[in-house]
């Protein structure tokens, strides 16, 4: 380049001519390499989808994991019809119609396959019998896209699908007292809002270190949470529906009770107890968004969970406890954690609204191009003017 506008000489006009008369050759090459920069970072951004991390099959992978069905599917509802296989098909050379039906389709198994005649079932299915290590708890009707996304996450964990739990609304406060029969909380009431907190705050502790307490009262305030088992992680998603202003304040001193009481458990890792990771999650089209609710309540929050930048970011906070609000929404901090590796090719994620996140590679490109232009701007207005002022002296 420099070699091109020396060849010319001092007379040598176009863009280049300018550039060498006013700037210099040390200065054209600087510019040239900044450039070359700029058209690297700009190929990065737009490689084609097939460089895609390992998240790029996260369906497949969980699907393979956990049965026939993909993340979110309704229980039982996986083919038990595929030919000699794990669906309760035929097995190879098997006449039409004999083969059993009792491996599992999707998390809880379809019926299997026909009689000789391909009349009746051959099996009712089987179901998955790994325990849940993760809660899933709706603090409102359940959405199937976050359920789907944070199974997809889990499945990257090694994790089986989560326990999804949701809220029963109005909250059954006469129950909740029948159920807490020979505990301080039998004394509960619509008015006692610090008892139906410290509630919340018991049964959030209890979701890592169960007791028969829990087994009594989970059923009660939620649809499906009904493991034993200790969890590893509890995940929360929030619509804050409209109740009258009695059952509203039940359930929101519920709700706060129980994010504290989740924040407020350990859990032994490494020989140390820690507080067990945590996350607030909902949708790119979740309306009105709850960040700001769980933000409040300082829990980590996802906001674009059905799209992969937000799974990698929820994954994260599952496994390496990165802490922060992550997504596209205005509340976000970043799109994604600091520890995690940008895939390239999921630079550009479009959501389920059509529009798109901009990644590391898209911003690097538009921040080197922008800097270029305002570096080489300033430059040449630098140099004309010296220029100028020196033929006026």
């Amino acid at each position: 380049m420099v070699r091109y506008c020396s060849a010319r000489g001092s007379n040598a006009r176009g863009f280049w001519g300018v550039m060498d008369r006013h700037m210099g050759a040390a200065v054209v090459n600087r510019f040239a390499a900044i450039v070359l920069v700029a058209l690297v970072a700009v190929l990065v951004a737009v490689l084609p989808a097939s460089a895609a991390g390992p998240f790029t099959d996260y369906r497949q992978a969980a699907q393979a994991q956990y049965g026939g069905n993909p993340p979110g599917a309704a229980p039982g509802s996986g083919s038990g019809t595929a030919p000699g296989g794990a669906s309760g098909g035929n097995e190879p050379g098997e006449a039409p119609g004999s083969g059993s039906g009792t491996a599992p389709g999707g998390a809880s198994g379809g019926d299997g396959g026909g009689g000789d005649t391909g009349g009746g079932g051959g099996g009712t299915g089987t179901t998955a019998t790994v325990p849940a290590t993760a809660s899933l708890i709706f603090l409102s009707p359940v959405d199937p896209a976050i359920v789907s996304g944070v199974n997809a996450v889990l499945a990257q964990l090694g994790e089986p699908p989560a326990q999804v739990a949701s809220l029963i609304e109005p909250v059954n406060v006469p129950g909740v007292a029948t159920a807490a029969g020979g505990t301080k909380y039998a004394r509960v009431t619509a008015k006692r809002l610090a008892l139906v907190r410290a509630l919340g705050s018991k049964i959030g502790r209890e979701l890592f270190k169960p007791s028969p307490f829990f087994s009594k009262l989970g059923p009660v305030l939620f649809t499906g949470l009904t493991t034993i088992e200790p969890q590893k992680y509890a995940i929360f998603a929030r619509t804050g529906g409209k109740l009258d202003a009695q059952a509203t304040k039940v359930r929101n001193a519920l709700e706060n009770g129980l994010v504290r009481g989740v924040r407020a458990a350990r859990v032994l890792v490494d020989g140390k107890k820690r507080r067990p990771p945590a996350a607030g999650v909902e949708t790119t089209t979740t309306e009105p968004s709850q960040i700001r609710w769980f933000k409040k309540r300082k829990i980590s929050t996802v906001d674009n969970i059905d799209t992969l930048n937000g799974q990698k970011a929820l994954l994260a906070i599952l496994r390496d406890r990165a802490k922060g609000h992550f997504g596209v929404k205005k509340t976000a901090q970043r799109l994604l954690p600091r520890s995690v590796k940008v895939d390239p090719a999921a630079a550009t994620i479009v959501d389920a609204k059509g529009d798109s996140e901009t990644g590391f590679g898209t911003g690097l490109a538009i921040t080197l191009l922008a800097l270029m232009g305002a570096w080489t701007t300033l430059t040449v207005v630098s140099r004309v003017r010296r220029s100028r002022r020196a033929a006026a002296g």
